[in-house]
């Protein structure tokens, strides 16, 4: 059993919720979204129509701008029914269900060994931690860039403070030791993304610490 105790959010971590909850930030991307796409059709559209006929005027430019629209339209419609839409649904509704909850939960993790997982691109540091009882402990992303500037993450004594649904994380604490990685392994593949094999942030995993080091 991880040891595990709640406190309350601050001001500004329920500021920083209350942004992660509200519709409005996806309300602008779908806005933008849309107008590219429209943009985008009306314009290939008022070229096809120069080249066949020369420049477009009065009713013809109407109906190429609701075509255009019809299109813009229909592709919000879809973006918002793909995986990737309902996801960011499902997470605003989990911010504010913390922000409703008003806890932050921090759990302490015993660590003794480290695997350090090479970065594409900008998704973040991640780390395979092998555990004080055997389990192992995935952490992924870049609230582990200041630990590990500072030179104190990894770390032989680990608190991570989350929010408990979104399971955003707040705060990284190193109270042991330094422990640099034992290990470095190459990014994870897409066919591992493909496959599933690639932990969330704060996984507890049973696996062989030993088999993770090499890729694939």
């Amino acid at each position: 059993m991880v040891p595990s105790h709640s406190r309350p959010l601050s001001e500004e971590q329920r500021g920083v919720l209350k942004r992660l909850a509200s519709p409005s930030r996806e309300r602008a991307n779908d806005f933008l979204s849309t107008l590219c796409v429209f943009m985008l059709v009306f314009g290939v559209e008022v070229g096809s129509i120069r080249l066949v006929s020369g420049p477009p005027e009065g009713a013809v430019i109407g109906i190429a701008a609701g075509v255009a629209g019809a299109v813009a339209l229909g592709v919000l419609v879809r973006m918002r029914r793909t995986v990737t839409g309902r996801a960011l649904r499902a997470g605003r509704t989990a911010f504010a269900a913390d922000l409703d909850g008003g806890q932050l939960v921090t759990e302490t993790f015993e660590v003794a060994d480290a695997i350090c997982i090479e970065e594409h691109e900008d998704e973040g540091s991640s780390y395979y931690l092998k555990l004080a009882d055997g389990t192992v402990l995935f952490l992924s992303g870049q609230y582990l860039y200041e630990p590990e500037d500072a030179g104190s993450f990894p770390s032989t004594r680990v608190a991570v403070t989350r929010a408990p649904q979104s399971r955003i994380v707040f705060d990284v604490e190193c109270l042991g030791q330094p422990l640099p990685a034992s290990a470095k392994r190459a990014p994870f593949s897409r066919e591992e993304h493909r496959a599933g094999r690639v932990p969330p942030d704060g996984a507890l995993l049973r696996v062989d610490f030993e088999s993770l080091r090499a890729k694939g």
